[in-house]
């Protein structure tokens, strides 16, 4: 009986301490000095690669799956000593203190390196030592806007991207994953930030030719005639051996960011660049609005570095803030706009699944197009991400919920921006303006907006209805969880054989072939899922046939309707499509046939054929 209370009690630590360990970690970094949280603080597991990052109030949150309770925690941050936290002496919500890097002004220090030039050496040899770092990698990237104006919100933004990334170029690519937009419709829209934060090249001696240069874009010589460097603080303390460069352009330029470099002299490692200008005009903050106008323009952009792998380190963090003066001709008043943008780095060598077809949002003009034509996905945006919402961003979310536009905050959609796509809808049909804006004259076909090329251009094709199935496809729990959307290009879509209601049920019931296609190729994904986890392979295997096999019913249907001018098999066609899918458009086809034969006819929308 003895030994079977000592099993159970033995059985029962090992099982309390096996539930402790599955516990996740929310906890909050603050200046141990102040109590102050610090903001963007990285969390890593067992020094290796960035697992969580604190948000704008210091707090964090570790997924279970991340640790066990013999890992440590590394936490760092610019301007910080690091520090290692045990897990099993965590408990609770934590408050983990953090020491400030003291830093003073030591004059002997500096000279004692033996010449004036030595800020531009210092500066100079890293800078080539993170040029060799251009080979590109693959991370998935956190990305958040905020923006407003008196205190009145305008935009909030939140991304998940792949990033192609290098410490010599930057951002080569961000390609989003997924995203949501609020939205105060009545000012200025920032369409392009995440442009502005992949252009900027920190160490490329070539630059960007629409991005003033900075300090890290020049050698030695031409750094020195540039600028004037100097270090403005150092710190020795505890060994941890950083200092600060500043670099102040020599001439009042708009072609030139001035700032500082966070160096660790002791690792030969920068921590941290962050750089100033002010300008009258940027290229990627003129306004969307025709007629209006910004002025005033103040720029600060930082780049993080996770310099963990000596040999290999990392952007972690890549900030912009801006304000500047903005006249709306609409409103006729001039209101100052404050905004901070922040894009964190984590997970390299271990992007997001891609979304299907490949380049389909990248091609889109903005951040806006691009977060409009994918699918809400509640799933994703209720799992753990990198980071926890901040009491600002959960304010500006609140505001848009009652003041504003809000898109992918939920299955409705709200369309801005000026999206090529509309996404299909059971409830409404697709007009024939939709394509050409207004129909072409009679003889003049490249007289509509949105018509760009001739009939001619097109030879013997009198239209072109270009759709798009999209699918998204998120590993949540070891399994591909699908969110998926039919798309129609509106503005490269096309049809020249005059307007009726028979074109607008053609381009309607290509739609919808393009949907009921959507729906197989899910149904399909979904079986496989019944007997074994689907893989990605597997996906894009399914997909691929399935386009295929949409490419051919599509010729079908474009052959036996003569590109929409033959209304019986339109109606025909129409049986069948919405046999298999329960989409209704007997009001649309009843209309057509009223509109093309001058009688209502009730039994015109039954073929002799058999239905496909």
């Amino acid at each position: 009986m003895l030994k079977k209370v000592v099993f159970n009690f033995v059985a029962a630590l090992f099982f309390a301490g096996n539930v402790f360990s599955q516990q996740p970690i929310q906890g909050t970094i603050v200046d141990s000095k102040t109590k102050s949280p610090i903001p963007y603080a990285s969390i890593k597991v067992n020094n290796k690669k960035i697992q969580s990052v604190a948000n704008a109030n210091g707090k964090f949150f570790l997924s279970s799956d991340l640790f066990s309770i013999q890992d440590t925690l590394l936490i760092s941050c610019v301007g910080y000593i690091p520090k290692s936290v045990p897990v099993k002496i965590i408990s609770g919500s934590p408050v983990i203190k953090l020491d400030a890097v003291i830093y003073q002004l030591t004059a002997v220090d500096i000279k004692s390196k033996g010449n004036e030039d030595y800020p531009y050496e210092l500066f100079s040899e890293l800078c080539k030592k993170y040029r060799e770092f251009g080979e590109i990698e693959h991370a998935r990237g956190y990305y958040s806007f905020l923006s407003h104006y008196d205190e009145i919100p305008l935009e909030i933004i939140e991304g998940y991207f792949n990033g192609e990334v290098s410490c010599k170029n930057g951002i080569s690519q961000l390609s989003l994953k997924n995203g949501r937009i609020g939205l105060n419709p009545n000012a200025f829209y920032s369409l392009n930030t995440t442009d502005l934060l992949s252009h900027f090249s920190p160490f490329s001696l070539s630059g960007n030719p629409n991005i003033p240069s900075s300090p890290g874009n020049f050698s030695f010589h031409r750094l020195k005639k540039l600028y004037e460097a100097r270090v403005i603080r150092t710190s020795v303390e505890n060994g941890y051996k950083e200092c600060v460069v500043q670099f102040l352009a020599r001439k009042d330029t708009t072609m030139l960011f001035s700032g500082s470099a966070w160096i660790n002299r002791s690792e030969k490692t920068i921590e941290k660049l962050e750089y100033s200008i002010n300008v009258n005009d940027f290229d990627y903050l003129r306004p969307a609005l025709k007629g209006d106008k910004t002025d005033s323009i103040k720029i600060t952009l930082g780049f993080t570095f996770d310099n963990t792998n000596k040999e290999h380190p990392a952007v972690s963090h890549v900030s912009l803030e801006y304000s500047l003066l903005y006249t709306s001709l609409r409103l006729s008043n001039t209101i100052k706009i404050t905004s901070e943008a922040n894009l964190l780095f984590y997970d390299y060598m271990n992007p997001f699944p891609g979304i299907f077809p490949a380049g389909l949002i990248e091609e889109q003009d903005n951040d806006y197009q691009k977060i409009s034509c994918l699918p809400y996905d509640s799933l994703f945006w209720s799992s753990p991400g990198i980071i926890l919402q901040s009491d600002k961003q959960k304010l500006f979310i609140d505001f848009f919920r009652t003041h504003g536009v809000q898109i992918n905050f939920s299955k409705s959609i709200d369309s801005i921006a000026g999206s090529n796509y509309t996404r299909w809808s059971p409830n409404s049909d697709v007009s024939f303006s939709k394509i050409f804006g207004r129909p072409p004259k009679s003889g003049d076909l490249t007289s509509a907006p949105g018509v760009k090329p001739s009939e001619k251009q097109f030879g013997d094709i009198p239209s072109e209805i270009i759709c798009k199935i999209l699918i998204n496809p998120f590993v949540m729990a070891d399994s591909l969880h699908l969110t998926s959307v039919t798309l129609l290009n509106k503005n490269d879509s096309y049809y020249f054989l005059g307007r009726s209601l028979k074109a607008t049920t053609f381009i309607n019931l290509t739609f919808d072939l393009y949907e009921q296609k959507r729906r197989e190729i899910i149904a399909e994904c979904n079986e496989v899922n019944k007997n074994h986890k689907l893989t990605l392979e597997e996906l894009q295997l399914i997909y691929s046939n399935g386009l295929k096999q949409l490419n051919d019913t599509i010729k079908i249907f474009q052959a036996e309707t003569e590109n929409g001018t033959n209304r019986q098999e339109l109606a025909r066609w129409y049986n069948a499509i919405s046999k298999k899918t329960r989409i209704d458009r007997s009001e649309l086809v009843q209309n057509m046939i009223i509109e093309d034969t001058g009688l209502p006819k009730s039994n015109n929308n039954k073929s002799t054929k058999k239905d496909k």
